[in-house]
Order: C-alpha cells, then structure tokens, then sequence
C-alpha cells in the first residue's frame, strides 16, 4: 500500500531524528578542500563500482536501493567524521534525516503519479512536492538556533 508505505517512511524519520545526540557547537574544519574533494571523488567512484559490479547478482531493486543513500551519506559521514569530529557529523545527520522526508514525498507523488499521468508530468509534480518539503525543511532549520551547549 503507498500510503501505508509513506507511513511508515516518515515515522522511521521521525524515531531516527529522535534517538539522534543532541547537536553541540563544532569548530571550523581545518580545510583540505581540494585534496577532501579527490578524496571523496575516490571513494565515491569506488563505491559505485562495487555497487554497479554486483549489480545482476543484487538485481534491479536492491540495486536501486542500495544506491542513492549509503554511498552518499557513508562517503559525506566518514569525511566530516575526519576533519571535524563526531559533533560535526550528528550535527550533519540533524540535516540529513529531515531532508528524507522530501525524498519518501518525491516518492510517493512519483508512484501515485506515474499509474495516472505521463512521465514528465509525474516527475514534475513530484519534484514540486520534494522541493516544497526541502523548502519547508529549510525554512524550520534556519528559524533559530537549536545547538545544545
């Protein structure tokens, strides 16, 4: 069921933004931005590869599952964890698990859209609803400060 689906993807979100630490105050990086940039270019391609290689024994779903998240989010995780620590890293994750919300909209409106309009219109409307949630996402994190000391 695709409501039943959307469900339960926000209620996971909302017990992950939950059992994440408390955000605290994170010093600037010492930045190594182009040497960072080679590096996490490196380790995203790696990824991809491994990922594409067992692609026929993963299949077209698992695949696709496996895709979009672990590597981006491991690859951005283990870089912050680096050069700013584990404050900056659950700070990053305070970030990332709102923004998902966006992405299980994009989802929904893309599945829900695609058994009753064309493709392009099914895409639209769904990156419509994805960027009204990013931009309420954004409009709630950017209202005040919420680091605890």
């Amino acid at each position: 069921n695709l409501l039943a689906s959307l469900m339960v993807a926000l209620t996971s979100f909302v017990v992950a933004k939950r059992v994440l630490p408390p955000r605290r105050q994170i010093s600037p990086s010492s930045g190594h931005a182009s040497r960072d940039l080679l590096l996490r270019m490196s380790a995203s391609l790696g990824l991809v590869f491994v990922l594409t290689s067992l692609a026929d024994k993963l299949g077209p779903v698992l695949s696709g599952f496996l895709t979009p998240f672990p590597i981006a989010t491991a690859i951005v995780a283990a870089f912050t964890q680096v050069e700013s620590g584990p404050d900056a890293v659950v700070s990053y994750f305070h970030g990332f698990v709102p923004a998902l919300n966006s992405f299980a909209f994009f989802c929904f409106v893309l599945s829900w859209g695609l058994g009753r309009w064309n493709l392009v219109l099914a895409v639209a409307a769904a990156l419509s609803a994805q960027l009204l949630i990013q931009g309420f996402n954004l409009w709630r994190m950017t209202r005040g400060p919420r680091i605890h000391p």
